[in-house]
């Protein structure tokens, strides 16, 4: 594996559905430039006539970037995508540029919607987030949205790698056991929640979570996020074993044809399975192709006006008035299979 081997894989996945455009009668003349993470580098190829005549940018994939390439957009009126990143930070006031993915706003958002709408015993709810700014974005507008559609929340802790060793206690700390010493009560009542959100991807702070909630053996739903299940931290058979719902917006449905097609092409190609990022390439550039196939060049002003346009791997899509993905769909894992629980 090399050092950029996510690029390398997303552009992989990228070639296969130009190749699958191709073949619909949709030629796409694919274009990769190194960038070497050097600013002069970058300059020198937003100076080309070809990339000023270009109809649609996919990056930038590094923050120091990122500027440069918005001012470029903006000022030849040419659109730009970032498959991989939710920080809308990325976009900016750019009109012309737009976020694969959904939005941290929009995950903390969705998320809040979601579990305000499911049938939970309880309505009170405990967030468990990080430090990062990807976390703090997350929970505060989970926490808002939360609020204004009638969940209650208990707590929200923010926590420092230096502090993960508190979730436990502040979950199962145990105050009554049966006859076999298995706890039966905590501090933390039994039942006294329906939901805990956990607004990061830090193994060290779900982990733990996930542990607690297994002590505990309550009905409290955790809500997390797929990334969860790319890491090998936790077993997936505990995804399945406790009440585990994870916001998905890149999840495989089980049964995809789609999927099927794509993942023995990219076998026979690589020799290898598509990992997260070969998925992402090709279900962007499936649907960049489509839309610029459909509404032409600046296809925002139709995509703008729909509340779904359907994926080919994942569930779906929706930028009514967005200029990122606003669709999210919420996961379960059942019998080794993937399922889909919702769709907000």
């Amino acid at each position: 594996r090399k050092r950029n081997q996510i690029i390398l894989d997303l552009y992989e996945g990228m070639k296969l559905a130009a190749d699958t455009l191709e073949k619909q009668g949709v030629r796409i003349s694919l274009r990769a430039y190194d960038t070497e993470r050097n600013i002069t580098r970058i300059k020198n190829i937003l100076s080309t006539d070809e990339l000023k005549s270009t109809d649609l940018i996919v990056g930038p994939y590094f923050q120091e970037e990122n500027d440069l390439i918005q001012e470029f957009s903006q000022a030849q009126k040419i659109n730009v995508f970032n498959p991989l990143s939710g920080n809308s930070d990325i976009t900016g006031v750019n009109p012309f540029a737009f976020l694969f993915q959904p939005s941290y706003e929009t995950l903390g958002r969705k998320s809040a919607e979601f579990l305000a709408s499911y049938k939970l015993k309880k309505k009170n709810c405990m967030v468990f987030y990080g430090t990062t700014r990807r976390d703090s974005l997350m929970a505060a507008n989970f926490i808002q949205t939360a609020n204004a559609k009638g969940l209650t929340i208990v707590s929200a802790l923010k926590i420092p790698k230096e502090s993960v060793g508190k979730i436990i206690p502040t979950l199962a700390t145990a105050t009554e056991y049966d006859e076999f010493k298995y706890p039966k009560q905590f501090t933390l009542k039994k039942d006294s929640l329906g939901s805990i959100y956990v607004a990061s991807d830090d193994a060290l702070i779900y982990a733990k979570v996930l542990s607690s909630v297994e002590q505990r053996g309550d009905s409290i739903l955790v809500l997390g996020a797929e990334d969860w299940i790319e890491q090998p931290v936790v077993g997936l058979e505990k995804f399945q074993t406790l009440p585990v719902v994870l916001a998905a917006p890149n999840a495989i449905i089980q049964g995809n044809k789609h999927y099927a097609a794509f993942f023995k092409k990219f076998l026979k190609e690589h020799g290898r399975a598509p990992d997260l990022y070969a998925r992402i390439g090709y279900e962007f550039m499936l649907f960049a192709g489509t839309q610029l196939k459909k509404h032409g060049v600046y296809f925002q002003e139709e995509m703008s006006k729909q509340t779904f346009i359907p994926g080919f791997l994942t569930s779906g899509f929706n930028f009514q008035l967005s200029r990122d993905n606003q669709l999210v769909p919420f996961i379960s894992l059942k019998d080794g299979k993937v399922g889909l629980v919702d769709k907000r």
